[in-house]
């Protein structure tokens, strides 16, 4: 059985582009994540998904990329392909 992920639209272009508009940085995002009510997003995970260099990660788990998207308050899956 094929575990389900999230994979990050455009390279991470999308999510860098949010970050951005949010006016937050990497630890700003991730704190605001585990104010969500949950163990949050690790700032290293978000920035190795919005990274556009080579070790940069195309997939998460889809409770982290969904709690990415509603503390960016972007529509679930702008940012990432949920399967």
């Amino acid at each position: 059985m094929a575990r389900s992920v999230a994979r990050r639209l455009d390279g991470g272009q999308r999510l860098r582009e949010a970050l951005d508009a949010s006016g937050l940085t990497l630890q700003g995002l991730s704190a605001r994540t585990r104010s969500e009510g949950s163990k949050g997003v690790s700032f290293q995970l978000i920035a190795f998904l919005a990274s556009d260099r080579d070790w940069a990660r195309e997939t998460t788990s889809p409770e982290s990329g969904a709690l990415i998207e509603d503390t960016l308050s972007v529509p679930r899956g702008s940012l990432f392909e949920y399967n």
